[in-house]
């Protein structure tokens, strides 16, 4: 049996005859439904070893028309295309379950509640099957689930056939080669994208002409009084008709635009057609790299090329997409809205407006208005002689609603950067202009000419919430990677790393996000893969940032000022960089007097001194190092008689300076006073830096050293001592010369690592000795000769092999090292003055011990839930009680003159006082040496209520002891991994809890023997027992009544 094709009427193929071979079926041919034929090819002879990676495609007839088809046994459904239906005509039917459906498609989920019953045939195969409506892109037809359950189809892997039985004859599917399908897969694109762009262009028709009709209604309300109806009608008439023609024109441009590159998919087409090719390469560069940029290395040329369309030569004719960050304003309720009246200008500077307001509407960015509101506007001329339009929106900002966003601080961005080598910066183009306007806003931005009333569709220069809708968007667009390779400032991105490598990959995922944004960059004021940049006026370079050579040549041509205004110039730019000039407010104190209110313009030596010093300190500025946290920082503060100064330094190397000029009552403080107000005032000023670790300050003030022994304080220092204490700081004084190395325990993250032998950091112990109130007398008696067990080595004071301490910070310090460092265990009181007796004397030693450990029952078993106290003043007090009501823990009092209501405390101390009374014997002095053995003892013991020790409820399992050296069988419960464990030490606590219940129940039984259960009502009568203890001890109660009643 043969069958052959014909085409209809209409062009399109009609079924007429087809062949078969050995019972197997083979895709129908001629040109596909809905696509126009584009390419001829030839079937590739090794087509079929990529049957592999294909799934089922084959070709059919429905109404005598080819249709592609696919067969997914993944698919739970038979769907037909919309193209197919609404192409066919084919009848459609209501869903009796209708459902939403979202995989098939990429316009997002759709709602499925049409069925069609789709009739096809493949050679002598004809079938019927009834399949969901779904807009669907992949081909017109997909057999899925349904129709190779009702079928009974079998499918050859392998060959990637289908086959079963109906009407007692096999029929096998044959698929297309893979050339067919990707011929097919094309076809379907381009018609899919051909119906969009008529779906576009209908809606944007549409959208075009309400708005053409809603501008003509209101243009003829506000022009009926001096035209008619009729002209305003032909009037727009002929402006849609030129629109329309100018559109029309555009369109037809476009679509005989040629390109000069060959698509991948023409490159893949060609392959699959297995015809003679002839590949020409051709290299071009749409970026113009001009001479600062001819060094980029080639993997940054490379992306930069495939990214050109970031850097375009102009911004694009179209408005900004809509990103969910638009600038919106919203007005003051119930301010009045403004109108002011344009501004006057010659007929050059109107020619210019008109022609830059026409090429802002040719680019879309603004629009003819109706607003109530209007503001003017006016030209400002640029460096380059051209001239610029700013809108004059201060009416507007003063009735805006301000919404303030966070801006960064530059100190934090520059932070950021520390370790980096390699710098790109990357400034937008008209970054304002590439934000929207949010829908309905737009009428308050209308500005006004001597031609018309105009309104802004992106956001313009000049309003008061802008700057925080930029940096809204900015982060919200680069917040993946703020922080960790990106500070962005407005429309500054900087992009920084450690390597070449890393850094185009990181320059990549900006530019990925920019262009996925429609973010666009000036490539002319862009600087990649640099070495050293100029970001905000800094130069950021590997080591460190350095001034902006720019801003001080202008420092440094700066003529003498010949007025307030010209001082208060060179003042504001000079201030930028003081964080370059040490004590700069000292050295600009004489500027900074004669720019006072009411002061005066008086230009005398003081003055010019200053003036020539600190363009003098600018342009020597040294290069400030970029803070690393894992390395100390020191601090070394100075005071003046009219300023304080500070620098921050790491490794000797300045990261900032600070300084402050005294004013008011500061300048009438004592020098001690100064000092400390420029230490506390710098910590204020790096806080940020010195909170996580420790620090070292340097100071030249020796009263300074002792800032931790003093032993009365007024009130201002009180203040100020309160805050200093917040910090983790060592106070190391300087005399004449710098000390090689700074406090050793400070730095000892370092020093634990260097494992040095050398004795670090005491050298300025010796300068304490003299004026310490421990040891001072002792130190001068020990001149020639020892005193007692006291004796002078090398300068350092011993008491016999010990090294005493004097009052200062390092007493701590050496405590906590002690107790927690490195190479300790946090071991208790007894322990750690056992360390440090090996090495160290100071008097009230183990008092300073016992402050530091006793921190440490709340970091091993937390925050107490209740506490049971007596009645002492000290518990009742309201200190006492707002302290533990902040940490949660409630108070509990026991009742006056009654012990038992604290008994579980009493007993406990009853039986440690037994125990200490058979360990102290004769030795009563001694009592408090053997706590440590009694608390051992004590929680060793078993206990008669829980027959388990506390030690053991506590951890599970019981401490060792001597007894436990001997070579007894190992306990189990050593090995037990951390499931086992848990299980054994919850069932030891039901235990326990079960045990102490069982106890109470029978201690209350036996108590109660004798008692009566008996409840009391308010008002009822009731006998006072008297016990002694009620009454002070001097009263005799021994014939005295032991009752008082009835009341």
């Amino acid at each position: 049996m043969s069958m052959r094709m014909r085409t209809d009427s209409d062009g399109m193929p009609e079924l007429v005859d087809a062949s078969d071979d050995d019972g197997v079926v083979y895709p129908v041919t001629g040109e596909s439904l809905v696509a126009r034929r584009a390419l001829n090819t030839h079937i590739k002879v090794d087509d079929a070893e990529q049957q592999r990676e294909n799934i089922f495609h084959t070709r059919c007839h429905v109404n005598n028309k080819v249709c592609s088809m696919i067969i997914d046994g993944g698919s739970c459904t038979n769907v037909a295309s919309t193209i197919l239906v609404e192409k066919l005509n084919l009848p459609t039917l209501k869903h009796s379950r209708p459902y939403k459906l979202q995989w098939l498609n990429d316009c997002g989920e759709v709602r499925v509640d049409r069925q069609v019953l789709v009739t096809f045939s493949i050679g002598k195969y004809l079938d019927e099957v009834l399949c969901d409506v779904v807009p669907m892109h992949a081909g017109h037809i997909l057999l899925g689930r349904p129709w190779q359950y009702d079928r009974r189809v079998t499918h050859d892997g392998f060959k990637n056939m289908y086959s079963f039985v109906k009407g007692g004859k096999t029929i096998k599917l044959a698929p297309l080669t893979p050339s067919q399908v990707y011929e097919d897969q094309l076809k379907l694109k381009s018609e899919v994208a051909h119906k969009r762009k008529c779906e576009n262009e209908s809606d944007k028709k549409r959208k075009s002409e309400k708005e053409i009709e809603q501008k003509r209604k209101i243009e003829s309300e506000n022009e009926q009084k001096r035209k008619s109806e009729k002209e305003i009608e032909q009037k727009r008439k002929s402006e849609s008709e030129n629109e329309k023609k100018e559109r029309e024109s555009a369109e037809r441009k476009g679509k005989t635009k040629v390109g000069f590159y060959a698509r991948v998919s023409e490159v893949k087409r060609a392959f699959f057609a297995d015809r003679p090719m002839i590949l020409l390469v051709y290299k071009e560069s749409y970026l113009n790299l001009d001479e600062t940029n001819k060094s980029l290395p080639s993997l940054a040329v490379s992306l930069l090329q495939e990214f050109e369309d970031v850097f375009p030569e102009e911004m694009p004719n179209e408005l900004p997409p809509i990103r969910g960050i638009e600038h919106q304003i919203d007005f003051v309720p119930g301010a009045a809205i403004p109108n002011r009246p344009a501004y006057r200008s010659n007929p050059e500077e109107t020619k210019e407006l008109q022609r830059q307001v026409e090429d802002l509407m040719s680019k879309g960015y603004v629009r003819e208005s109706m607003s109530p509101c209007a503001v003017p506007v006016l030209l400002v001329p640029k460096k380059d002689g051209t001239w610029r339009m700013c809108v004059d929106c201060r009416a507007i900002n003063n009735i805006t609603v301000k919404y303030r966003h966070p801006i960064p601080r530059l100190d934090d961005m520059l932070d950021e950067l520390h370790g980096s080598c390699i710098f790109s910066k990357i400034d937008l183009k008209s970054g304002y202009h590439q934000i929207r306007m949010k829908e309905g806003d737009e009428w308050k931005t209308a500005f006004k000419t001597k031609y018309g009333l105009y309104e802004w569709l992106v956001m313009p220069f000049g309003l008061t919430n802008a700057p925080s809708t930029f940096m809204r968007l900015m982060n919200h667009v680069l917040r993946a990677f703020i922080g960790k390779f990106v500070v962005v400032y407005f429309d500054d991105i900087l992009v920084y790393s450690k390597d070449l490598n890393e850094h185009i990959e990181h320059l990549r995922y900006v530019f990925d996000v920019l262009k996925c944004e429609k973010l666009y960059a000036n490539f002319k004021k862009c600087n990649f893969c640099m070495e050293k940049v100029v970001f905000l006026g800094y130069v950021v370079t590997t080591t460190g940032i350095e001034v902006d050579e720019e801003k001080v040549k202008a420092i440094k041509e700066w003529p003498t000022p010949k007025s307030i205004t010209e001082v208060r110039s060179f003042h504001g730019l000079a201030s930028f960089y003081r964080r370059f000039v040490k004590d700069f407010s000292t050295l600009a104190a004489p500027l900074t007097e004669i720019i006072k209110k009411n002061v005066g313009f008086h230009w005398g030596a003081d003055q010019d001194n200053a003036f020539a010093t600190i363009k003098e300190r600018l342009c020597s500025a040294p290069v400030l190092a970029l803070p690393n946290f894992n390395k100390t920082f020191e601090i070394e503060c100075d005071a003046s008689g009219i300023g304080i100064g500070a620098v921050l330094m790491q490794d000797r190397r300045p990261i900032a300076f600070f300084s402050e000029k005294l004013s008011g009552a500061s300048l009438k403080y004592p020098t001690y006073d100064k000092e400390l107000y420029a230490l506390v005032r710098a910590l204020e000023t790096w806080q940020h830096y010195l909170w996580p670790r420790e620090f070292v300050i340097h100071t030249d003030h020796e009263s300074l050293k002792h800032l931790k022994g003093q032993g009365k304080l007024n009130q201002r220092h009180a203040r100020w001592l309160e805050y200093i204490e917040t910090f983790p700081y060592v106070i190391r004084y300087k005399q004449g010369k710098e000390n090689i190395v700074a406090d050793a325990l400070s730095r000892r993250y370092v020093l634990l690592t260097s494992m040095s032998a050398k004795l670090l950091g005491f050298e300025y112990v010796k300068d304490m000795y003299a004026d310490d109130a421990d040891f001072s007398n002792v130190y001068k008696a020990c001149d020639k000769t020892a005193f007692g067990k006291f004796y002078k080595h090398d300068g350092y004071l011993f008491k016999e092999s010990k090294l005493c301490v004097p009052s200062c910070s390092m007493r701590e310090l050496l405590v906590r090292e002690a107790h927690g460092g490195g190479l300790m265990g946090h071991f208790g009181v007894k322990k750690t003055l056992d360390i440090l007796h090996e090495h160290f004397f100071w008097p009230k030693m183990k008092k300073d011990v016992n402050r530091i450990c006793g921190r440490e029952i709340v970091r091993l078993h937390g925050v107490p839930r209740s506490i049971v106290s007596d009645r002492d003043v000290k518990f009742l007090s309201y200190f006492w009680k707002v302290l533990w009501g902040k940490l949660g823990t409630k108070l509990l009092f026991s009742t006056t003159c009654h012990p038992q209501t604290d008994g579980q405390t009493e007993v406990v101390n009853r039986i440690l006082t037994q125990l200490l009374r058979t360990v102290v014997h004769k030795n009563l002095k001694t009592w408090e040496d053997c706590l440590p053995f009694i608390e051992f003892a004590y929680n060793r013991a078993m206990h008669s209520t829980t027959s388990y020790s506390p030690f053991e409820i506590v951890y599970g399992f019981n401490p060792l002891t001597p007894l436990d050296l001997m070579p007894l069988p190992i306990d189990g419960r050593s090995s037990l991994d951390g499931q086992k464990k848990a299980e054994l030490v919850k069932s030891l606590h039901e235990r326990v809890r079960l045990q102490i219940a069982q106890k109470n129940e029978r201690v209350a039984s036996q108590a109660n023997k004798g008692r009566r259960r008996v409840i009391f009502e308010p008002g009822d009568w009731v006998w006072v027992h008297m016990r002694k203890e009620r009454f002070p001890a001097h009263r005799k109660t021994k014939l005295h009544p032991r009752g008082d009643g009835l009341m």
